[in-house]
Formats: C-alpha cells, sequence, structure tokens
C-alpha cells in the first residue's frame, strides 16, 4: 500500500492560511485519542487545525470545508460508533447531489480488526460515499488492524500525511519518498541511530501528591460524562454442571435505586476493578507502593493546550487510579515502549525497547509483544531499570471500559431486576500468549457471588438459585459497607497469575489535607465509579467505603515477599515526577484508628449502566415471525425476548402472534444446556414454536453447530423470511460462529433456486431493512 502522490498526480492548488478540519468517531476512545495525536501533530508542524467529534459537525457544514481529515473505528457487527451515528445518517441522505463535495479534499484513517466479519466498515463506508458525492482523496485511506497492531498501518501514515498535508496546504513541492506500508524489520538489530522511532509522547498531566500542612490544589469538579449508578447484587445460580468443561453463571441485580431502564434486547454495562495482586505489582514495580494510598489531585501540565483525560477527573490516589480507570491489561501501543525508553538506565533495555518501538522493529513487536498479549506490568517486569514517573503511566495507558452483558430478562416481567449470563473465564489470552490471565470481571463477579454463597453456608448446584435476604432499599445509597481490599497472595504457578479480591476489615483512616471543590457532588445520577466510592466532596477521605466488596480507600499496609537474594520485591523510591516529591518517611500523615464495621456480605454494590445504543428489539408488529441463533450465553438476550413475547401474549390473547424459532448451541447437553427448563416451559405453553438444538461434544446429536442445524431446516426458514417478512437475530462468537451463520444463509438462499450473488443480495437487503440483526463480539 503507497502512501503520498503520484508524480503524474496534477497539485490542487494550495490552501494558504486556511485551517484543516480533523474528525473522529470513536467508541472505546482509541480512534478519539489518534485524533488527538494528530492534532497535536499539527501543531508541532505549524498548521491550523480544528480537532471535533463527527456528530458534532452540522449538517451543512461539511460542504463549507476544503481539507478534511477522519479517524474512525468499526464497533460490533460493522456499526458506527454512537458520536458518529448522525454523521452517518446524513450520509445516507438519497437528496444529496452528486457535486456535493465537489471542493473537499480527505483522507480517512480506519481503526478495525479482522477478527470481525465487517472490517472497518464505517470508515470505508464514509470514504466511498464521499468519492460518491464529488470529494476527492489529498492522501490516500488506510485501515488498521487491532488483530495485529494498529501501529503497523498508524504509524507510517502519520508519518506521510504532514509532508503531503503541508503540499496542499502551502504549495510545498512533493515529500520524496513515497511511503511504504508496512515496512517489517531487517535481520539482525540495526544501528540504534538509525532506527525510525515514534515521537516522544509530550508530558501532559503532573500528580500532586500531599504532604502534611500544604493543602493539595483546588480541583474544578467536572461532571461525569457516564451515567454510572449503583446495582445490588441479589442472587445467583449455576446454569453448568460440575463437570462442564466452561461454567455458567446467571447474576441477578436489583436496579430500583436507580433511574436506568431497560428493554428486552438491551446490554448492561458493569465497571469492574482490576485484581488487588495487579495493581499492586505495577505501584512495587513504579517504586509507588509507599505513597499508593496518599491523597492526590491531578492536574494539567502549565503550558499544555491538553486538559486531564476523562476518566482520571475524579481519581483521588495512586492506586484509585491503577484500580478503577486504567486499563492495566491492555496491549501495548509503540509510544509505550518509546516512553518507557527514555527512562531505562540499563544501556541494554533501552536499546531493545528503542527498536522494538522502531519501524524497524515491526516484525519483533508483533511477534514478541502482541502476540504473547504482554501488558504493562509484563514491560515492567522485563524492564526492571524502567522507572517512569507515575503521570506518564497514566498518560498512555488507556481507561478501563466497562464490560457489556446482554440481559436475559424483560421489564413486562421483571421491572426492577435484571439478570445476565456469563461464563467464568479462566483464561481470556489466545494459545499464542506464553501466560494465562482470568478474565476480568467475570471472575470479579464470581467472587462476589462466592460472598453470598459462604455467608448463606449453602453448597451451590446446578440451576438452583442463591438468593440474598431482602434489603432495605436506602442501602443502596446510604451504606457503603466497610470492607477493604488487600494484596493477595503471589501465584503459585509461574504460567497462571493468581489474583483474589481480598476481604477483611475496615483500614485506619487516613487523615490528610483535603484539596478544596468548588462544588458538591450530584448524588447517584450520572457518577464516576470513584465518586460513587468516595464521600461527597471529600476525595482525599481514605473511609474504605463499598462497591462490590471493594475499598480503594486506605487498604492496610503491603505485605512485602523477600526474594530469594533476601531483598523485599517493592523498591521504596518513588518514581514520582521532581515536581512532585514523595513526603519523606519522618513526615507521613498520621493514622488515626477508627472502629471497624462487621462486614456486610448481603450489600453487594456494582457499578453499572445501560449500553447507549442497543440493536436489539423484539419486533413492534406481534404477527412477525421471529429467528433467533444464539450458542452458549449468547442465547441470553432471547431469554429475555421469549419472556417479553409471553407477557405480550397474556395482555393480546385475541392476537394471533408470529412464530419464535430458537437455535440453540453448546458442547454437552447434559453438562451445559443453558436455560433447559425454562425453554421447555415456552415450548408448552407455545411462546416458542421450534427450539433447535445442537451440541458439538455428543455423538448422537443431529448437528454439531448452530450453522449446521439451521441447514436441516433451510426451506422452511427461507420460507418465515422470504415469504412471511420475519425478522432474524444472531449473539455470539464473532470469529467462528458468525461467520459461519452468514454463509449458512447464503447455502439456504441457494438451495432455493438463486445464485450466489442474488443471495448475497438479498441478505444484504435484509440487514439494511432492519430484518438482520447482530450483536457478536471477538
Amino acid at each position: 500500500i503507497f502512501i503520498g502522490g503520484s508524480p503524474t498526480t496534477a497539485m490542487p492548488p494550495p490552501h494558504k492560511d486556511e485551517q484543516f478540519l480533523l474528525l473522529y468517531g470513536s467508541q472505546t476512545g482509541q480512534a478519539h485519542a489518534i485524533a488527538e495525536d494528530l492534532h497535536h501533530d499539527s501543531v508541532v508542524e505549524e498548521l491550523k487545525g480544528k480537532l471535533m467529534c463527527l456528530d458534532q459537525l452540522k449538517e451543512d457544514s461539511l460542504v463549507k470545508e476544503k481539507i478534511v481529515i477522519i479517524v474512525c473505528s468499526t464497533t460490533g457487527d460493522g456499526d458506527p460508533p454512537d458520536n458518529a451515528a448522525k454523521f452517518i445518517r446524513g450520509l445516507r441522505k438519497k437528496s444529496l447531489a452528486k457535486d456535493f463535495l465537489k471542493n473537499l479534499q480527505f483522507t480517512v484513517l480506519g481503526l478495525g480488526n479482522t477478527n470481525y466479519a465487517n472490517f472497518n466498515t464505517t470508515a470505508k463506508y464514509i470514504d466511498s460515499r464521499l468519492l460518491e458525492l464529488g470529494a476527492t482523496h489529498f492522501f490516500e485511506p488506510a485501515w488498521a488492524d487491532d488483530a495485529v497492531g494498529l501501529d503497523l498501518v498508524v504509524e507510517p501514515w502519520r508519518e506521510g500525511l504532514w509532508p503531503r498535508l503541508k503540499e496542499v496546504l502551502l504549495g510545498l513541492p512533493p515529500a520524496v519518498p513515497v511511503l511504504q506500508i508496512p515496512v517489517l524489520g531487517v535481520d539482525g538489530a540495526p544501528d540504534i541511530a538509525s532506527l525510525t522511532v515514534p515521537p516522544l509522547p509530550e508530558p501532559l498531566i503532573t500528580c500532586v501528591v500531599a504532604q502534611p500542612g500544604k493543602p493539595l490544589p483546588s480541583v474544578k469538579d467536572v461532571p461525569a460524562k457516564v451515567n454510572c449508578q449503583l446495582g445490588r447484587l441479589t442472587g445467583f445460580r449455576c446454569l453448568t454442571a460440575n463437570d462442564a468443561v466452561r461454567r455458567t453463571l446467571q447474576v441477578e441485580l436489583d436496579i430500583s435505586g436507580t433511574n436506568l431502564a431497560f428493554e428486552a434486547g438491551d446490554a448492561i454495562c458493569i465497571s469492574c476493578p482490576n485484581t488487588p495482586e495487579e495493581v499492586d505489582e505495577i505501584l512495587e514495580l513504579l517504586g509507588c507502593i509507599d505513597i499508593a494510598d496518599t491523597p492526590m489531585v491531578i492536574k494539567s501540565l502549565a503550558g499544555s493546550k491538553r486538559s486531564v483525560p476523562d476518566h482520571l477527573l475524579h481519581t483521588t490516589t495512586l492506586r484509585g487510579a491503577l484500580t478503577l480507570y486504567c486499563d492495566i491489561r491492555a496491549l501495548p501501543e509503540k509510544k509505550w515502549l518509546r516512553l518507557m525508553a527514555e527512562y531505562a538506565t540499563s544501556e541494554e533495555e533501552k536499546q531493545r525497547l528503542l527498536y522494538l518501538s522502531s519501524r524497524q522493529g515491526n516484525e519483533a513487536f508483533t511477534s514478541e509483544v502482541r502476540q504473547n498479549c504482554l501488558n504493562l506490568t509484563d514491560l515492567l517486569r522485563l524492564n526492571p531499570s524502567v522507572k517512569m514517573p507515575f503521570a506518564r503511566v497514566l498518560e498512555i495507558v488507556p481507561p478501563l471500559l466497562p464490560r457489556f452483558y446482554s440481559i436475559c430478562t424483560s421489564p413486562l416481567a421483571m421491572p426492577t431486576r435484571v439478570q445476565i449470563a456469563h461464563n467464568i473465564i479462566p483464561n481470556g489470552l489466545p494459545e499464542t500468549a506464553l501466560k494465562e490471565l482470568p478474565g476480568l470481571c467475570t471472575n470479579w463477579m464470581d467472587f462476589l457471588c462466592s460472598r453470598i454463597r459462604l455467608a448463606n453456608n449453602v453448597v451451590e448446584q446446578r440451576n438452583v438459585w442463591v438468593r440474598v435476604p431482602p434489603h432495605q432499599p436506602e442501602a443502596i445509597s446510604t451504606n457503603l459497607g466497610a470492607m477493604s481490599l488487600s494484596m493477595p497472595a503471589r501465584p503459585q504457578s509461574p504460567r497462571a497469575r493468581a489474583h483474589a479480591w481480598v476481604v477483611g476489615p475496615a483500614p485506619a483512616k487516613v487523615e490528610a489535607p483535603k484539596p478544596v471543590r468548588s462544588t458538591p457532588k450530584a448524588a447517584n445520577v450520572g457518577l464516576t465509579v470513584e465518586s460513587l466510592l468516595v464521600p461527597s466532596g471529600s476525595p482525599s477521605s481514605l473511609a474504605a467505603p463499598t462497591v462490590g466488596g471493594l475499598s480503594v480507600g486506605a487498604p492496610p499496609s503491603p505485605r512485602f515477599e523477600r526474594r530469594p537474594n533476601g531483598t523485599p520485591n517493592g523498591n521504596p523510591q518513588s518514581s514520582l515526577a521532581p515536581s512532585t516529591p514523595a513526603p519523606p518517611p519522618a513526615a507521613t500523615p498520621t493514622v488515626t484508628p477508627r472502629q471497624p464495621h462487621p462486614p456486610d456480605p448481603y450489600n453487594i454494590l456494582i457499578p453499572v449502566q445501560r449500553r447507549a445504543v442497543n440493536i436489539f428489539r423484539v419486533p413492534s408488529e406481534p404477527t412477525v415471525p421471529v429467528i433467533m441463533v444464539g450458542p452458549g450465553t449468547g442465547v441470553s438476550p432471547f431469554v429475555g425476548f421469549l419472556q417479553h413475547r409471553r407477557a405480550m401474549r397474556a395482555a393480546l390473547p385475541a392476537v394471533k402472534f408470529g412464530e419464535m424459532w430458537l437455535f440453540f448451541g453448546n458442547r454437552s447437553r447434559d453438562k451445559d444446556f443453558l436455560f433447559e427448563n425454562e425453554f421447555n416451559e415456552y415450548i408448552k405453553d407455545g411462546t416458542l414454536t421450534r427450539l433447535l438444538t445442537a451440541f458439538s461434544r455428543d455423538v448422537d446429536s443431529k448437528a454439531r453447530y448452530v450453522q449446521d442445524c439451521m441447514k436441516l431446516y433451510g426451506p422452511e426458514l427461507a420460507r418465515l423470511m422470504k415469504d412471511q417478512r420475519g425478522v432474524f437475530f444472531m449473539c455470539g462468537n464473532a470469529t467462528q460462529m458468525a461467520v459461519s451463520v452468514d454463509n449458512s444463509w447464503l447455502e439456504i438462499l441457494q438451495d432455493t433456486g438463486m445464485t450466489a450473488e442474488e443471495a448475497f443480495a438479498l441478505k444484504q437487503k435484509w440487514y439494511e431493512t432492519k430484518r438482520y440483526y447482530k450483536d457478536v463480539w471477538g
């Protein structure tokens, strides 16, 4: 893929003194972060650029622009990010003339993942649609792949962008030579001086830690952008047999104390903390463990044009930042390695980090870092001489995002509670990795459920609910408990990293200077996770309130473990920026004991929010047939669909409802047939028309997988979709199941006499007319 203008291409007239527009569409924050980096680059290059979100662009504004750069990701099954949906709808208007954007020159950087069927669909649609409307490329678009590493495409594209943009804006001669993407590694490491490395990330923030007798700087209270509230764990049950390959839990949350409203088919977002073991290890490796729980504030550096990242606005301690807000398990970007090299005191480590961050080290970066799924902890452990300032760590690590789970309930049946089903993931990493790492959120919720089980003194049984005794509703907002987080024992296995959320008595309260806030926080609406954990108006108070049995206030002193050489596994030297030195040991804040409260194992609160965009909905027209495909926990939304349809049938007995077909698959009928009893009841009362199953490990199963089962009933499925205008829903794994189900539909349609082209066109038409829905994940 070549980047840059062709020598034979006619040069457009320069747009001197004009600014360009930099637009982004981002779901998880990656596209936004890259767009911000590009905007910073433009300042360095002395170019005038304006940064804004795609949905902030007014409908008639694009036609007035001359130069536009668009960075956009693709989410779900080819869907646009939430903050780009309105822009996409505007582009789809058929009334737009073919020369509507004839004066526009643009380029697009797409962020996608080839593990999904629709790779970079949104960015490619924007690119093709702008061309249809008369716009032209001033720089070739690029499609980055997160499956192998975005940097492999982003960095070369980014380097080639600025010379070309200067040609267009300033009329400079073409840059030579033309860039090529990607440039892979060479045999043997080249001389360090010859490496092409990313630019050193500019410092943006500083962490100001409390010191005796000195008040912390005032903090402007910024309203949270996410409506995160507290649901109370009210019960759970195990849906699989004890000897099943994978254990599946169904968990129930009481949301009566929130203003959240869910519909059948919605997804709930759960915010979970990082494990104490991983957080403590990073703090030790950085030399910050001694001040991990000292109150602090995060401020922008003087002269910086960037503000404090949104996810760090409400953090109050170093431990809290890593526990609640930073995705410390994220796969590293090359800029991480470039920054770490700057702080490496070992020349060998410095050279290795620079090589891995360079263009010449692309192949080594992919094989050694990406394929092994190294994270921040691994990089710090492998490069012990690196002692980065804590603020610099916070600048590069992305935010810890909530996890999405389809609800398996309908408000018509359960108006104040939602239920989800999820597998307990023993290892969330691919086989290529040299380690194992248990799933974060699923194992956290399993730990919380174990508290209920132990408090009730019951043995877990398949399909038997373990319930929490009735609790006063006001406890959700007032009784934030007195449990604490402490460091668990070190892992025994060299491959598996142990983790636990250890419950113990509340720690002592540390009296420290309190920062001044301009306004108190709002109550229970629109709060971030830590603002729910910290008493209102007192970000420095370490009274250890609880969410999910965890406190990030002031855990007990860390237990140092002696290594074979007899030295502790922590470095007492602080790696904070020189401008914010750690207080000397003799002047640490005083500790005043606090009367511990007995832990309340029944008041377990979980931060939840509603996914902004939900595409799964039971058809509003009751006569429309519904076909559902949901192997494993992908069946969850369809349990809610069936609850909803049963309630509708009871409310409208005179209406003839359309057929409902469900295809379910798993490994074994005897061990992991999820919701079997419920489905049989739905068959008996007529809510569910057909229940078709496939069990891959059972030799007597008619079909191994749901896609095979579909083909056994091809003519009937074609009748429901083609003749009766049914609606199709699929939920589950994107990398294998979703592609296979799509291909099964093509085979089914071709068996009715259609050509391959006609079958593909019809399936695409179903998708465009909202009759073919997919909710899939990697």
